[in-house]
């Protein structure tokens, strides 16, 4: 693309469109909403005007990812970060899955207190109500696959996920509706997929 005063311009409004929608939204427009935005049918020309405002050192750009453009000069999400909602828990790779996004969220990264990913989560059921968490509440988790001793996990067994504390010792796994619940460790193989990092809780 040769450098005109038109294309200048369209690379201005593109760079203060993406910086205006971090702030409002607290994560990066798609390619889909920047033309839109700006005027432009083709995602093809909307891929170009990225990669000069790149080759520009204006933004950043992770290619195995739709959303992830960083803008270098500024950073004015720096205090936010996006937190998709699924819409339920299921089993393995398909719990964070887009599919499995009902809406993406901004949360303060200071509240999170993580740099991982974040995912929202309702809690399914009333399980967990010993441990004062009710079905309905907001569940922030981290996709992980181990989990340490009384770690609130989202777990796989037999082919069903749950939310419940994980330990382990000789005899096997356990998974406990409280941390003083005393059971029999399950006989079924226990995957880990998330563990749970806080828990928002209706009053």
């Amino acid at each position: 693309m040769r450098k005109t005063s038109k294309s200048s311009d369209r690379q201005k409004e593109i760079f203060q469109f993406i910086k205006a929608f971090l702030l409002e939204k607290g994560y990066p427009p798609s390619v889909r909403e920047i033309g839109e935005a700006v005027g432009l049918k083709s995602s093809s020309t909307v891929h170009s005007y990225l990669s000069r405002l790149e080759a520009n050192g204006m933004i950043k750009r992770d290619p195995t990812k739709p959303r992830a453009i960083d803008i270098l000069d500024e950073r004015p999400w720096r205090q936010n970060v996006p937190v998709p909602m699924l819409i339920g828990i299921h089993k393995g790779a398909a719990l964070f899955d887009e599919k499995n996004f009902s809406d993406v969220y901004s949360f303060p990264q200071e509240l999170l207190a993580t740099h991982k990913k974040t995912y929202l989560v309702r809690m399914p059921d009333d399980g967990l109500r010993e441990a004062g968490i009710a079905e309905g509440d907001f569940l922030f988790i981290t996709p992980q696959e181990f989990a340490n001793d009384f770690d609130l996990v989202v777990a796989e067994v037999d082919r069903r996920s749950t939310v419940r504390y994980f330990r382990q010792d000789q005899k096997g796994t356990y998974l406990l509706k409280s941390r003083e619940e005393e059971a029999e460790p399950c006989p079924s193989v226990v995957t880990v997929l998330a563990r749970v990092i806080s828990v928002y809780h209706k009053i």
